[in-house]
Parts: C-alpha cells; sequence; structure tokens
C-alpha cells in the first residue's frame, strides 16, 4: 500500500506532513508475519500541477514514485510535480524516482545516517525514461556515501543540477553522462540561498510547523 497514491489528479498540494513507516505490529498470517509497504507518495496516470513542500519523508524504503512505467508514454508532458524545503531522513531510494515528468526539485536536506540499519541507503534521485529533473539548492548529508551515489539512472539521459552541496562540497555536476534538460522551472516561489536550506527545512518542515516566507 501507498500512505498517498495520486493516480491522474491534478492541481494537488502536499504541505507540512510528516510520513515514516512508524512502529505500528506486524499482522500474521498462518502464523507468519505479513506486510505489504510500497511508496509513501506515488504519482501516475497522467497526474499533474502536483507540490510537495515543507514535508518530512523518513525511515522508508521507496519515497516517491512519478510516473509508474516506461510503457505508459500518455504521461510525456504531464506529472508536472514541484518538491521543495523537504526534509528526506533515513530513505532507501526515490526521492524521488522519476519517468516523463518535468520535476523541479529545490531547497531540500537529504540526510542519512543508517548505513549499517534497516534503511541503508540507496540513492536519492532517479532518473528514469524520458524524465527531466531539475535540481538546485539542495543540501544532503549522506554518511559513507560519494557524491556519484546521489543519482541512479533508469534509463534517462537529462538531468540538471545546479548549486546544491553534498557531503559539505558544492557539486554541481553529478553525473557527467547525463545531458542538461532543455526546461526552466518558472513557477517557483523565491529560491532560498542554499547555505540557509539545511537549517530552515530542519525548523520549519513537518507537523504543526509554519514556514516563514519572506
Amino acid at each position: 500500500y501507498d500512505s498517498i497514491t495520486i493516480r491522474g489528479g491534478t492541481h494537488i498540494w502536499i504541505d507540512h506532513c510528516h510520513f515514516e513507516d512508524g512502529t505500528q505490529p506486524t499482522e500474521t498470517y498462518f502464523h507468519r508475519e505479513y506486510e505489504h509497504r510500497d511508496g509513501l507518495v506515488d504519482i501516475t496516470n497522467q497526474a499533474d500541477d502536483i507540490t510537495m513542500s515543507y514535508n518530512v519523508f523518513e525511515r522508508h524504503n521507496k519515497t516517491i514514485l512519478i510516473g509508474s512505467s516506461d510503457a505508459k508514454t500518455a504521461d510525456d508532458g504531464k506529472l508536472n510535480v514541484t518538491l521543495h524545503h523537504n526534509y528526506f531522513h533515513n530513505l532507501v531510494q526515490r526521492a524521488p524516482r522519476v519517468r516523463f515528468g518535468k520535476v523541479h526539485v529545490y531547497n531540500n536536506y537529504y540526510q542519512a545516517d543508517d548505513e549499517s540499519g534497516e534503511y541503508r541507503y540507496a540513492y536519492s534521485l532517479g532518473v528514469g525514461k524520458n524524465s527531466k529533473i531539475y535540481a538546485e539548492n539542495n543540501v544532503a548529508d549522506i554518511d559513507g556515501r560519494t557524491y556519484q551515489d546521489f543519482v541512479k539512472v533508469f534509463g534517462g539521459t537529462e538531468l540538471t543540477t545546479l548549486n546544491n552541496i553534498f557531503n559539505g562540497e558544492k557539486i554541481d555536476t553529478f553525473n557527467e553522462h547525463l545531458s542538461p534538460v532543455a526546461w526552466t522551472p518558472e513557477r517557483s516561489m523565491k529560491i532560498d540561498d542554499v547555505n540557509e536550506v539545511k537549517a530552515k527545512v530542519l525548523q520549519q518542515a513537518g507537523v504543526f510547523k509554519e514556514a516563514i516566507i519572506p
């Protein structure tokens, strides 16, 4: 099951939520534990104009899926998604994993410090078929990893990354084999200085917290 599934929906805003696996007991069937968790947020079937802001995503495997199949070519031109000021903490993968969509990823804070535990880091940005991710002014503190681990390619060919910080180092190119995307985000609000992102996200992302917009 997914925490949130958006199939074909448009103009949706997910803001100041907290998503995680939690500590609920696992059900038992035929004397064996049974549990099936899938994504935290799945956006599919030509969904469009989706924004996720000031949320906390933590302690989970498959985080955000945008585009469910390489075969769903009708998604091309849709799946316009913005992710900003989210806290991605101890996640294995998919923050986000994209097919077809134009996805603006900015001012997010990524942190992974569970290298030997259940949520061992794999990657953050998944570049799938015809995906067009534009990632700027994000910060990542990923224990025991290099910047090359931040991006994983699943058949995609385009990615723009600008002014991001990975483990304290400014990185503009995470994968030299990918070409820049052929679009520039136009809908974003003020983009914060990358040096302010970590503190702002930790202070303002999550439930019962108020975003301070200058």
